[in-house]
């Protein structure tokens, strides 16, 4: 369980859930995921994004398995299906993209450090150290050669985007197995709070939060 920041470092990282947990269990089992269910984590002033008349909390960016709350936005469920709104697709697909930047810091994890490729041989504390040493050096390496002027992320390491928003996936898609690649199971009924929330954030991104190739990036991949 863990939380990337924009530039691919780890903000949290919590170490331990069993390998059959689903990425829901894993959150509610970890300490960010309690401070949420008890309402104890210290968030960030709702502020108004450009142009947007209404407040809008901050919020963390989850795939379905996780329990959506105020300042946790999971998508629409039925990510291509026909019965969803216009709006509902938009807000799938700008949070897909957001969610890529998860998706990517531990791609890039796994690329960079070959042990996390397969099975580890070691004791489960041991593997716990070990991932947890690899993520800090992870955030180091990054910060550090940006201070430099290196680049320890080649551009086609991770996930991109062509001129017209046409997704150009990273290489390190290429290096882990398909069992790795991030679980996505049903989560669960969202109070009216967090429905809120996902509603005025899909309005926003569908009115003055519009990124000019959304529409076609959509519906051309819907019609397809």
């Amino acid at each position: 369980m863990a939380v990337a920041r924009a530039d691919y470092t780890f903000e949290y990282v919590d170490v331990g859930g069993f390998g059959r947990q689903s990425d829901g269990g894993t959150s509610q089992n970890c300490t960010l995921g309690r401070g949420f269910s008890d309402g104890e984590l210290v968030m960030p002033t709702a502020r108004k994004p450009p142009l947007c008349a209404k407040k809008l909390p901050y919020v963390f960016v989850a795939d379905a398995a996780f329990p959506m709350s105020e300042n946790l936005l999971r998508p629409y469920p039925g990510y291509a299906s026909s019965s969803l709104a216009k709006q509902e697709h938009i807000f799938n697909y700008r949070l897909s993209r957001a969610h890529r930047v998860v998706e990517n810091a531990f791609g890039i994890l796994a690329a960079k450090w070959e042990i996390f490729r397969g099975p580890i041989a070691l004791e489960p504390q041991q593997v716990i150290y070990l991932t947890l040493a690899c993520c800090a050096l992870q955030n180091f390496l990054i910060t550090e050669n940006a201070k430099a002027g290196d680049n320890y992320i080649s551009p086609t390491l991770v996930d991109s985007e062509a001129a017209d928003g046409t997704f150009l996936p990273g290489s390190w898609r290429k290096t882990m197995p398909a069992s790795m690649i991030f679980l996505r199971v049903s989560g669960n009924r969202a109070g009216r709070a967090a429905i809120k929330t996902r509603e005025d954030s899909s309005e926003h991104f569908s009115t003055h939060g519009s990124i000019p190739w959304q529409d076609n990036m959509v519906f051309g991949l819907l019609n397809k």
